[in-house]
């Protein structure tokens, strides 16, 4: 089973001791990781570049941020 689905013994016993293989939702939501003012950054940055990808974004970021 390791070998086929690539998750670790523990993580199969785990599972395979669960009623159900249902995942739960969070208890607790995440609090914001950055604030309002640097989220409306990025945004602003993303739609420059005509809404790219997070993955060509993301390296184009730091680039933007000093211009």
């Amino acid at each position: 089973m390791e070998h086929v689905t690539g998750f670790h013994r523990k993580s199969l016993t785990r599972l395979l001791n669960e009623p159900h293989l249902d995942r739960q939702p969070r208890t607790t939501p995440r609090s914001r990781t950055y604030g309002l003012e640097c989220e409306q950054a990025i945004l602003t940055m993303w739609e420059s570049l005509d809404d790219i990808c997070a993955e060509r974004l993301t390296p184009a970021l730091p680039r933007m941020a000093y211009h």
